[in-house]
């Protein structure tokens, strides 16, 4: 995968920030360019998810990191909602811990 998002928690606290630092440095060592468009700022809270799936959604991304589950669940939500299957679009729904 070469064009990643990334669902954040609030990056307030410093755990957020940590996960957004590894996902940068993870795209530096493998050459892929870090797209600003891709990365999205939640709150930890499944509403967050869905809002951020919904847009994730509506671009090109192969693959997607969120910060925690209730975030994941709702991407989930907006996939479903898409028409979409979890199972035929996992490689896109990637949980980062």
């Amino acid at each position: 995968h070469r064009d990643i998002a990334l669902i954040t928690g609030n990056l307030d606290f410093l755990n957020a920030r940590e996960r957004m630092r590894g996902y940068i440095e993870a795209h530096n060592d493998m050459g892929v360019e870090v797209k600003e468009k891709n990365i999205y700022e939640g709150d930890y809270l499944f509403e967050s998810g869905y809002i951020a799936g919904k847009k994730i959604l509506d671009g090109s991304v192969t693959a997607v990191f969120s910060s925690n589950n209730l975030m994941l669940y709702g991407v989930l939500k907006a996939l479903k909602e898409k028409g979409l299957s979890f199972r035929e679009n996992s490689a896109r729904m990637k949980k980062m811990f």
